[in-house]
């Protein structure tokens, strides 16, 4: 059951780490202006993206580790709640990759 919980609170700091880059790459977004130059915006516009990158490595990792807690609690034979908890984290956050 440890590997169950240490992959659950793998999973929240992924969270956590998506939420912080997506409100960096928007922060980054709304500071554009339209006093800027095409190369500030081309700057901001890279620095975005680079977050949302780290957002889909996030993720992708709280994704795999949703996944192994979900493994790890089928093998210490969990109670089947628990399965439809973990399942439903990994339906959220598979659909926010689509």
């Amino acid at each position: 059951m440890q590997g169950a919980c240490d992959a659950v609170e793998a999973t929240i700091a992924s969270l956590g780490t998506c939420e912080d880059a997506t409100d960096e790459s928007l922060t980054t977004l709304r500071s554009i202006t339209e006093q800027m130059s095409r190369p500030e915006v081309a700057d901001h516009l890279g620095q975005a993206l680079n977050k949302l990158d780290e957002v889909r490595s996030a993720v992708d990792a709280a994704l795999a580790t949703t996944d192994d807690a979900r493994q790890a609690a089928e093998q210490a034979g969990t109670p089947e709640r628990l399965m439809q908890m973990l399942q439903g984290v990994m339906d959220a956050i598979g659909g926010v990759c689509r």
